[in-house]
């Protein structure tokens, strides 16, 4: 039997779960990934959003390539790193996290003769921060609590004691739930990745000396992993823009 506080703490989740539903919907719409609601200038607002055409590249411009390659290893460890302790449940698939972000950079590096879309980079990014930071109640509660809802599996009681434990019907629906989450927001973590695959898979497909290239792309890549390690030791914060003092 299920007691009735935990049918009120569940059905409490419904209206930051619509909201989460209805943001990443947006997002993928945005994208262009999702046809409805119609909207004929949708391409047009992509466009002028950012759009960069690959002709304009400078194959001997090596130092385009060491700064994607340094932002783009930085960029995925933030990511592992910031969404795992943010999102609980993605800290038990540690992997999910990495693997998305080498699945967009694959396909970045697949697609390097279309036209490479800013948004692709950005809009995922500012819906996983306003996943984690939103300063809404329900919404903090729903996404610290996804890993209970997942947690109905046997083999997932890592986090604490699953929803509704002993009860298969509601332990599938919560689960369920859980994995409309999980996945989507996986599918938005790998296009964050494509651009950048696009811009480094095009400068080692043109490069004159292809070895000289992935050699500067491996090595601005340890460069990001250093970055991240050097900020992470020193602990820096966010940075502040500082206050004139008051006269």
């Amino acid at each position: 039997m299920i007691s009735n506080q935990i049918i009120q703490q569940a059905f409490g989740h419904i209206p930051a779960l619509l909201f989460l539903w209805l943001m990443i919907y947006a997002s993928y719409w945005l994208l262009g990934l999702v046809p409805y609601p119609s909207w004929s200038r949708r391409e047009r607002l992509l466009d002028r959003l950012g759009n960069i055409d690959p002709a304009t590249f400078n194959p001997k411009s090596i130092g385009t390539l060491a700064f994607v390659s340094l932002i783009g290893l930085f960029l995925e460890l933030l990511l592992v790193r910031w969404v795992a302790s943010e999102i609980r449940v993605f800290a038990y698939f540690k992997s999910l996290v990495l693997i998305a972000c080498f699945l967009g950079f694959g396909l970045g590096c697949y697609s390097t003769r279309s036209r490479i879309r800013i948004t692709n980079a950005i809009l995922p990014l500012i819906v996983l921060a306003v996943i984690v930071e939103l300063p809404w109640e329900p919404l903090r509660h729903l996404v610290v609590n996804l890993s209970g809802f997942i947690g109905w599996f046997s083999d997932m009681h890592m986090f604490g004691n699953a929803y509704f434990s002993g009860n298969a019907l509601w332990g599938s629906a919560s689960a369920a739930v859980a994995i409309s989450i999980v996945i989507p927001l996986f599918g938005l973590i790998a296009i964050a990745f494509i651009p950048f695959g696009q811009i480094v898979g095009w400068y080692l497909e043109h490069a004159k000396n292809g070895v000289a290239a992935y050699s500067v792309n491996v090595a601005a890549s340890i460069g990001g992993i250093w970055l991240f390690t050097a900020l992470s030791f020193f602990s820096t914060p966010p940075s502040r823009r500082r206050r004139s003092p008051s006269r």
